[in-house]
């Protein structure tokens, strides 16, 4: 997540995070690498994501969902 200082009328700074990661921070966030998740991306097994013109960037919240959605109880599923 990218964040960023946002202006304010009374000259006060204030956080902005970008809900929004390349494919690097993802990696990073999911713990994996970034060819990992590239790899997956093209099989269609990944996390969702989305292009904003020719950049793909993943939302914080569909990763958080593609991780629970591999979340198992045992190592025989």
């Amino acid at each position: 997540m990218r964040v960023t200082k946002k202006k304010l009328s009374n000259d006060q700074a204030e956080l902005y995070v970008s809900p929004f990661m390349n494919t690097l921070r993802a990696a990073e966030y999911l713990l994996l690498s970034p060819k990992t998740l590239e790899k997956m991306r093209w099989h269609g097994n990944g996390p969702r994501y989305r292009k904003h013109a020719a950049i793909v960037v993943y939302h914080v919240d569909d990763l958080k969902t593609w991780s629970a959605s591999t979340q198992r109880n045992s190592t025989s599923e």
